[in-house]
């Protein structure tokens, strides 16, 4: 059994380790990137990849349906997308779309609490109107 001072130590280690496998992990997808998306018709294509149908990205390309599926089936033994059921989904997300994706996302969040706050608020500006008091006979 480890005491405190060794298990502290070990957990100093492993966080330097996986700092370093980051780092490295970086600086191999940069590469990979780098080649694999060279071109405007890739970026296009991996910037569509989950968000449109290989009827679409073909559309937008000019590469066949057959082609996009290959690239799609290259760029998932890189590491650049994940099988998610029958469809792919990017592993890296470029800046563009992360800030898209944040936008997005405070803005719904925007939206519920304005949602929430129109709905109180609608209960809450009403004046109750003439005070109803019981009839004594």
């Amino acid at each position: 059994m480890l005491n405190d001072e060794e298990l502290h130590d070990l957990l100093e280690t492993a966080h330097g380790v996986e700092k370093l496998l980051s780092v490295i992990a970086k600086q191999m997808l940069r590469q990979v990137m780098t080649e694999e998306l060279a071109d405007e018709k890739a970026v296009t294509v991996y910037s569509a990849t989950g968000e449109k149908t290989i009827t679409e990205i073909a559309a937008l390309t000019g590469w066949s349906p057959a082609t996009i599926s290959r690239t799609w089936s290259r760029w998932e033994r890189v590491g650049l997308l994940e099988k998610n059921g029958r469809s792919y989904r990017k592993t890296v997300e470029s800046r563009a779309e992360r800030e898209t994706r944040e936008t997005k996302k405070a803005k719904r969040k925007d939206s519920n609490v304005s949602g929430e706050a129109d709905a109180i608020s609608l209960f809450a500006d009403k004046s109750p109107g003439p005070e109803l008091t019981p009839k004594v006979d």
